[in-house]
């Protein structure tokens, strides 16, 4: 092997590698360099281990596609229904602040109408005992007067 290596070049060949010295060296039949990896084995063998590798990663790869457009519409869909979900809360919340602003209101209106009743209560109080105070004088005045 080590003379194999030490040829001189030939018209412009490169100097050959120890591992082209090894595979002169030992038999094409041989299993070692095979099992080492230094030589595939025979090419029909190659082509249909090549051949269905292939098929085998195009198969895979197809599936990865097919994956991705699943998980592409999935993503869509999801999407979707966030923006859905974003309007109707939306929605909702404009609702929302309109029922408060009409509480508000009613609140307001509840308020000056009870404001309202309170000082007509006060004011029937008062007429109530106007009329009180003016019966009794009525009533005592009639007692000091001698019948006719």
């Amino acid at each position: 092997m080590e003379a194999i290596v030490a040829e001189p070049e030939h018209d412009g060949q490169h100097v050959k590698s120890s591992t082209d010295a090894v595979s002169e060296v030992l038999p094409q039949s041989s299993k070692f360099l095979y099992n080492v990896g230094i030589v595939s084995s025979s090419k029909s063998s190659t082509r249909v281990g090549v051949s269905s590798k292939v098929q085998e990663l195009q198969a895979q790869l197809e599936m990865e596609k097919q994956e991705k457009a699943e998980l592409r519409l999935e993503m869509d869909s999801l999407k979707l229904q966030a923006q859905e979900s974003e309007s109707t809360m939306a929605k909702q919340s404009h609702e929302i602040d309109m029922l408060k602003d009409t509480i508000k209101s009613q609140a307001q209106q509840s308020k000056a109408s009870m404001a309202k009743q309170s000082e007509e209560i006060e004011s029937l109080k008062k007429t109530v005992q106007d009329c009180s105070g003016f019966l009794r004088q009525m009533l005592t005045f009639q007692g000091q007067v001698p019948p006719p």
